[in-house]
Parts: structure tokens; C-alpha cells; sequence
């Protein structure tokens, strides 16, 4: 599972412009959800700048290089726009869990690493 999430969001808006702000969240959602689509998973937006990615249990041995190419897919942007990052929280679902909510606030804890540690990072989760 990973929980994605822009960087500086606000910044973009405001320098930018709203159009321009939604224009950056459909390219993300479109590079990102492309790269995810093509690995199998389901890609989403949870609200605001905040999407989600959930990778087929087959991808599990490659998790790990499976979300530095969502995070790297998002660095192909259309000439043009605004200079943009994303954040990326990492976490596997762990045996025995009946649902993504765990493996959810780890991926989003592990995001939150990535923030305070600079941004434009992909973070895993540390058990």
C-alpha cells in the first residue's frame, strides 16, 4: 500500500493559480494511476492532494521497487507546468491482518517520515 501526497499543494495554488493546482492533481493522478494500473493495483484519491495505491499481493516480493516506480513515474511531467514533487509512505499488508486499515496508517505514518525529512522521498515502514 502506498500513501501518496504532493508536495507544497498550497504553494502551487497560490502561486499558480486553482486551475493550474488542479491541473497538477490530474497529472499526478494520471502518472501515478497509470504506473499503478500497469503493476496490477488500484489507485484512488482519498481527498484533497492525498491519493492511495494498493499493489496486488503477487507484487509483494518487488513491493519495494514497484513503489519507487510509482514515485519515479510521477518525475515524467508535461513541459509547462509548475515544478512538482510527491511524498510517498510505503507498507506492506501483514499476515494475519483482514483489512488494508493497518497497513493504511502505516503507509501514512511512513509518508509523514518522508515529509519531515525533506519531501520528494519514497519512506517505508518501519514494523
Amino acid at each position: 500500500m502506498l500513501a501518496i501526497d504532493l508536495d507544497c499543494f498550497k504553494q502551487i495554488n497560490d502561486r499558480h493559480g486553482h486551475p493550474v493546482g488542479d491541473e497538477v492533481l490530474r497529472a499526478l493522478a494520471s502518472l501515478a494511476g497509470d504506473e499503478v494500473t500497469s503493476l496490477g493495483g488500484v489507485f484512488g484519491r482519498l481527498g484533497g492532494d492525498e491519493f492511495i495505491a494498493v499493489l496486488p499481493a503477487s507484487r509483494a516480493p518487488y513491493a519495494q521497487a514497484c513503489a519507487g516506480q510509482v514515485h519515479d513515474a510521477c518525475r515524467r511531467r508535461a513541459a509547462g507546468m509548475p515544478n512538482w514533487t510527491i511524498s510517498v509512505g510505503f507498507a506492506q499488508v501483514e499476515e494475519g491482518e483482514t483489512d488494508l486499515h493497518g497497513a493504511l496508517r502505516r503507509a501514512d505514518s511512513a509518508l509523514y517520515r518522508s515529509k519531515v525529512d525533506g519531501r520528494d522521498k519514497l519512506t517505508t515502514c518501519s514494523i
